[in-house]
């Protein structure tokens, strides 16, 4: 019998994790002028926008995101910090920050300037 030694080891794990419940009720919120939405939720959201157009500027508490050469709509995801249309990287073709995009706890003014339209899947959080 062959003999087998064993070796102990601490390591230390380090977890970043966000202990956020997210409404699994909510609907797009579609806009197509100057309007004001109110974050319910405890923490500030990280919206999908959805822009239509063909250039624009989305506006959200004084804050501007432009968005460039788009072919029929766009896709913001605050989250990820990514833009795309069809899984395929838009990066190049917008200048902001994606955090400005976020939606504060209490009322948000979101104005549009070049876009038919915008829909945003708020993702409330709590």
């Amino acid at each position: 019998m062959s003999k087998v030694a064993k070796k102990f080891s601490r390591l230390i794990i380090q977890f970043e994790c966000e202990p956020f419940t997210y409404d699994t009720n909510e609907e797009v919120i579609v806009l197509r002028a100057t309007s004001t939405i109110e974050n319910l939720g405890t923490v500030s959201a990280k919206p999908i926008y959805k822009v239509f157009g063909e250039s624009a500027t989305l506006t959200v508490n004084g804050k501007d995101f432009n968005i460039y050469h788009i072919d029929e709509y766009i896709e913001i995801d605050t989250d990820l910090m990514e833009c795309y249309k069809d899984n395929v990287s838009m990066n190049t073709n917008t200048m902001g920050n994606y955090v400005d995009l976020w939606l504060q706890v209490g009322e948000n003014i979101i104005e549009i300037s070049g876009a038919s339209k915008v829909e945003i899947t708020p993702r409330w959080r709590y």
